[in-house]
């Protein structure tokens, strides 16, 4: 179970079942010397589909890409594009030398009670 009102050391995995759910991670960019904010997907083994034979698992002794026909298992942090309309493309996350995960947390959600500040 995921403790929701917290952040979370971005080098542990979020405990999900296989599927995907999307979160609000903090990097930091060695480039800027800054953290930044922002939704990204956590990907459990789902199954997406590549062109190209550009499946990441590709090469590995227990992975036989042949047998993808729904996708290959993917796991890892993505970021959505696209919309329901077009169909939607995961990007996997781009971090450049010297950027990290500094953590994660789940998005949080607008209560009856909450209030807005003006």
């Amino acid at each position: 179970m995921i403790n929701e009102n917290v952040w979370h050391d971005g080098k542990v995995t979020p405990p999900i079942e296989r599927g995907m759910k999307e979160f609000i991670i903090a990097v930091y960019r060695a480039s800027s010397n800054k953290v930044y904010s922002f939704a990204a997907t956590y990907l459990n083994e789902c199954l997406l589909s590549y062109e190209n034979s550009d499946c990441p698992n590709k090469g590995k002794a227990d992975h036989d890409c042949e047998n993808c026909e729904d996708g290959c298992p993917t796991s890892g942090w993505y970021e959505l594009t696209g919309d329901d309309y077009d169909g939607s493309l995961y990007l996997k996350l781009h971090l450049n030398e010297g950027d990290y995960i500094k953590g994660w947390r789940t998005v949080p959600k607008w209560e009856e009670t909450t209030t807005a500040e003006a």
